[in-house]
């Protein structure tokens, strides 16, 4: 288990507000990116979306707009890509990167 605890992905609503948490650090690595925490000595592997995904999240946003804005960059539909996003969110949560409201 994570800094976090225990994250359940299906409990995170579209209205839920995800926020960057910690010290977390992040070097792009040309098909993704390094997160790490030198607190909590963690280091975290992203992909190509995934560093997206924290590089959006900069700013606080909503499950959502997180999907929204996603869908609009890939040219997909928020409901292609809201379960992945999810899961991924939830991961994160679950090591302490990110807190949701």
């Amino acid at each position: 288990m994570g800094a976090g605890g225990s994250v359940r992905a299906d409990r995170i609503e579209p209205d839920t507000t995800i926020s960057r948490t910690g010290d977390w650090l992040s070097a792009d690595t040309g098909d993704g990116a390094v997160m790490m925490s030198p607190t909590a000595a963690q280091y975290i592997g992203l992909s190509e979306s995934g560093a997206r995904i924290w590089e959006l999240l900069a700013t606080p946003r909503t499950l959502g707009e997180l999907c929204g804005e996603l869908a609009r960059e890939y040219a997909v539909t928020a409901e292609d890509v809201i379960d992945d996003v999810r899961a991924f969110v939830a991961r994160l949560a679950e090591q302490g990167a990110v807190a949701l409201g």
